[in-house]
């Protein structure tokens, strides 16, 4: 099972900011728009951020995305609820953004 990534101290730490150049970002918005587009079984608001399920098949995608995400966001958690399921958080302010990332990317809403 993946573990949670950062620590939960480091996160509350960290800045609510992304590492990504304005070319990456499009590219990684665009790669989950994919994933979420083709794969998404469900998304639900949790305290804190999104619960994300994809289908089995998709699930190597989403953990790289997660992967990606972390190296470059370090502010968000991310815990695995499954082997295609994934909790995103952050603590604070950091939750708003985040949801507001996702609903951006189509399928979520901020409900």
């Amino acid at each position: 099972m993946r573990g949670v990534k950062p620590d939960p101290d480091e996160a509350a730490a960290a800045a609510i900011a992304c590492s990504l150049d304005a070319t990456a970002l499009r590219d990684r918005e665009s790669a989950w728009r994919r994933l979420l587009a083709e794969s998404l079984l469900a998304a639900s608001a949790v305290p804190g951020g999104w619960l994300l399920e994809v289908l089995p098949a998709a699930a190597a995608g989403l953990w790289r995305l997660v992967e990606e995400e972390w190296a470059c966001c370090p502010w968000i958690r991310f815990e695995e609820r499954g082997p295609a399921t994934v909790a995103m958080t952050a603590p604070g302010a950091g939750e708003q953004v985040l949801r507001e990332m996702f609903a951006g990317l189509g399928p979520l809403s901020a409900g």
